[in-house]
């Protein structure tokens, strides 16, 4: 398996640990509707972790697609931040390395040898 692969699924496993942390940590605020999310958007995460580490090139663009939407909803995480601090924080750190794991991809493996 390609390097750059390896090293990005392992972040996106990671992203994946750390949301279902994140989950944990908000058991008592959670509606029926929000575990829902919480467990598909999880199972999306490893599945995509999963299509990395087989070494499908076609996914990198998939989640590059699902950053940059990501990316948009930037202002509900700092807005978690000053309600809830830990789970902010978590949200940022797992955003912070899907972000990772997306550039890791796209870098040519030449200069990420040198």
């Amino acid at each position: 398996m390609n390097k750059q692969f390896k090293i990005a699924s392992r972040l996106i496993y990671t992203s994946a640990a750390i949301g279902a942390l994140n989950a944990l940590l908000s058991l008592n605020d959670f509606t029926k509707q929000d575990w829902i999310i919480s467990f598909v958007s999880i199972s999306m995460v490893i599945a995509i972790g999963l299509l990395i580490a087989k070494g499908y090139v076609w996914v990198k663009y998939l989640l590059l697609v699902l950053v940059v939407i990501g990316l948009s909803e930037f202002s509900y995480i700092l807005q978690d931040i000053k309600e809830y601090p830990i789970n902010g924080v978590l949200s940022l750190i797992i955003s912070a390395l899907q972000i990772i794991a997306t550039l890791i991809l796209f870098i040519k493996r030449k200069s990420l040898i040198n």
